[in-house]
């Protein structure tokens, strides 16, 4: 995966930790940029995003501070 997909995928979790996102516009952007999936893993604190080629990028997420 490339840096610009890497980025793609930062500047959406960032948008969604800090609501400067909307889900649908996240989405979107992700689609746009090919991305196919992505899954948020909250006892591990990481979100990963998924190329169609099974390629992905696994980036950290702020911790929650409520039990899981």
């Amino acid at each position: 995966m490339d840096d610009r997909m890497k980025t793609v995928a930062e500047t959406c979790l960032r948008g969604a930790e800090t609501n400067s996102m909307t889900f649908p516009q996240i989405v979107g952007t992700l689609m746009q940029s090919g991305f196919e999936s992505y899954s948020i893993d909250f006892r591990r604190a990481s979100a990963t995003y998924y190329l169609p080629d099974s390629d992905s990028v696994v980036l950290p997420t702020h911790l929650e501070d409520v039990p899981i």
